[in-house]
């Protein structure tokens, strides 16, 4: 398994478009830690895992990097990929390696592709089948077992395929919609910011998630921040070819020094 890698946030909270019962759900986990010590005074926690699930590029991990500007917490990335072993006992222990970073260490765990690890156990008594009951149990006996001293976020695009049982075991889940064409308008508007006269309205009719509005306004900004340098080069290449030019005609018409006539004295000795 690799290290969980430390990300640069790129979005707080206030970046994204999201639904409203889905602003409202993560408001609520804000005053939750704001609000700690009352919790627990009256026997409750804060709630710190949480499941996203949603369609690809509908920005579920976007809310992640939003949690850990909010929260001002470091952001890790664990890509479930790299946490299933191809030998007995790896992937749980990988699995256990990995949940444990979050309940010694305050920062945001993300886990992507978190179906992977987490599918519903069946009756299977193939290898296959087998290695994953051991390591749904796993999951479920960490989370029984410990609590995140900062937050655990593992986002899905298959929300059907997890185990029940892992599900039960989050604080919260909450489902990212693919977003209206206003909310991707407002995005690309975001992005773009009236630079290069930029039609945020054209991008947008040919794109369906946030991530194709980014990628396409990201791709527009580069061409015509490339096409600005051509034209500012362009203009700083003439200028010096002018400068050039009017030194080699200045060169040019400089006017001669006359020569000193010779004094006449040596000749009139003669």
């Amino acid at each position: 398994m690799s290290t969980p890698e430390l990300l640069k946030v790129k979005h707080t909270l206030h970046d994204l478009t999201l639904p409203e019962e889905v602003q409202r759900t993560l408001v609520e986990i804000a005053e939750d830690h704001e609000y700690e010590e009352a919790l627990v005074a009256n026997g409750l926690v804060p709630r710190k895992t949480i499941l996203i699930h949603g369609p690809p590029g509908c920005g579920k991990t976007s809310v992640a990097h939003g949690l850990a500007a909010l929260f001002k917490l470091p952001l890790y990335l664990v890509s479930c990929s790299n946490v299933v072993g191809s030998t007995l006992g790896t992937s749980e222990g990988n699995i256990d390696r990995m949940l444990k970073s979050a309940y010694l260490n305050t920062h945001v765990l993300l886990i992507d592709e978190f179906d992977s690890i987490a599918t519903k156990r069946g009756d299977s008594e193939d290898g296959a089948g087998r290695t994953e009951n051991r390591i749904v149990n796993t999951i479920l006996t960490s989370f029984d077992n410990n609590r995140p001293r900062g937050l655990i976020v593992a986002c899905t695009n298959l929300f059907e395929r997890i185990d029940p049982a892992i599900k039960r075991r989050f604080d919260v889940i909450l489902e990212v919609p693919l977003p209206p064409q206003s909310a991707l308008l407002k995005i690309a508007e975001g992005i773009l910011k009236d630079r290069f006269d930029i039609s945020a309205k054209e991008i947008v009719m040919n794109c369906s998630t946030p991530s194709d509005v980014a990628r396409e306004c990201n791709r527009r900004l580069r061409l015509a921040i490339v096409e600005d340098e051509k034209k500012n080069r362009g203009k700083k290449e003439e200028i010096k070819r002018r400068e050039r030019q009017k030194k080699i005609e200045q060169a040019l018409n400089v006017p001669q020094v006359d020569k000193q006539p010779e004094p006449q004295m040596a000749l009139r000795q003669l």
